[in-house]
């Protein structure tokens, strides 16, 4: 196909790929930069909510939970909620797509109409409007940027959503990250909350007692869950983004080498003709 341009379209042509690869590379270099930001929240985070995650399942490992609506079981409740993560913009690869493949599964599973939407990033948002369900809730404009106050506002909606008579459960769809060149796609129950999240029968002595330390636990769990969830998802589509920027400078790079020596060789082609016409004319001139 390069050999079919002319030496203007050449010229044209690498202007154009040397102006690609310089905007891949500042997105590459913003990627690494947040990427690495959130990688660190997320590991400094993790072993705070590993920590309430356990003490909630000791407490809740030895006594039965009565009285509060975060462990109930709502058979009766026909409706679910799923909440979706994807990211605001594009550029990282296949990222929202996996998610947004469970979140369909979810959907074709229970029925559109038994499922109240909440999505979390513009991607998702779009996705479903497209297909013409309509969230009862979306959260805009994050760019992969972690707000407390954002997070607090998301946890008030999904427990006012499941306090209601209609919704038995709630469910999360977002990507989980392992590493920077693992992330999976996790569809998750958020509430109510299973009973109990440890199996091992513990011992101690809690002044309070255990209900009243594990009724006011609970909150402080579901909140460093949702926190949990949104620097995954924010950690997963930097890293995405950025292994993606990476290949694009790279074949933006072996595309700008390759049309070079193209240049090159269109323009010693030229040259040879030319000193051909020279000497041409120069031996016709003597002759």
């Amino acid at each position: 196909m390069i050999q079919s341009l002319s030496f203007r379209q050449v010229r044209t042509r690498i202007r154009a790929v040397e102006s690609i690869k310089k905007l891949t590379h500042a997105i590459e270099m913003v990627a690494m930069a947040k990427s690495k930001s959130t990688e660190n929240l997320l590991s400094g985070f993790k072993s705070y909510f590993s920590s309430v995650e356990s003490l909630l399942g000791v407490l809740l490992s030895n006594i039965t939970i009565e009285d509060n609506p975060f462990f109930e079981s709502k058979p009766h409740a026909l409706k679910k909620v799923l909440c979706v993560f994807t990211s605001d913009t594009g550029l990282c690869g296949s990222h929202n797509f996996n998610v947004l493949r469970k979140a369909d599964g979810f959907m074709q599973e229970w029925g559109k109409d038994n499922v109240f939407l909440v999505t979390v990033g513009k991607k998702g948002f779009n996705h479903f409007i497209k297909k013409g369900i309509i969230p009862v809730e979306n959260i805009l404009d994050l760019h992969g940027r972690y707000s407390k106050e954002i997070a607090m506002k998301l946890l008030k909606t999904l427990i006012k959503m499941f306090l209601s008579e209609d919704v038995g459960e709630i469910y999360l769809a977002y990507t989980q990250y392992i590493s920077p060149s693992r992330r999976i796609s996790v569809l998750e129950k958020f509430l109510n909350v299973a009973c109990p999240l440890a199996s091992l029968k513990t011992e101690y002595i809690l002044d309070p007692g255990p209900k009243e330390i594990a009724n006011k636990l609970i909150f402080e769990y579901l909140a460093g869950k949702i926190k949990m969830v949104l620097l995954h998802a924010f950690a997963s589509e930097h890293a995405a983004r950025l292994i993606a920027m990476s290949e694009s400078t790279k074949n933006a790079k072996e595309l700008l080498e390759s049309l070079i020596l193209y240049r090159n060789k269109i323009r010693q082609a030229t040259i040879t003709s030319q000193i051909l016409e020279v000497v041409s004319s120069a031996e016709a001139m003597k002759g």
